[in-house]
């Protein structure tokens, strides 16, 4: 992040520590029999079940009617196989997320 970019988020009060900027960006190689389901998988990562009590924000999935229709419209040759493997993913990152949801 370069100053000007730290000045503009400064006046909008957010601070960016320039040490949790990663000094470069790693590509992933993703298998080309893969791509649908990864495609899917980020079409659908703003679309998290959460919940929050007395304690902080808990994953608790993926909202399943909408991943529904991320798949219908992005017209995949097997939306079946993709969904159950995005539900794989999903127990992937379940368990991610409970490592940092305490």
């Amino acid at each position: 992040m370069d100053d000007d970019i730290a000045a503009q988020f400064a006046r909008l009060g957010a601070v960016v520590p320039k040490d949790n900027i990663p000094a470069e960006i790693e590509a992933v190689e993703i298998m080309a029999g893969n791509h649908d389901t990864f495609s899917a998988w980020l079409a659908c990562e703003t679309q998290w079940r959460m919940r929050q009590g007395m304690g902080p924000l808990v994953h608790d999935g993926l909202d399943y009617s909408a991943v529904d229709v991320v798949l219908r419209r992005s017209r995949l040759e097997d939306p079946d196989t993709v969904f159950n493997e995005l539900r794989m993913m999903e127990d992937a990152a379940l368990a991610a997320f409970r490592e940092t949801d305490r």
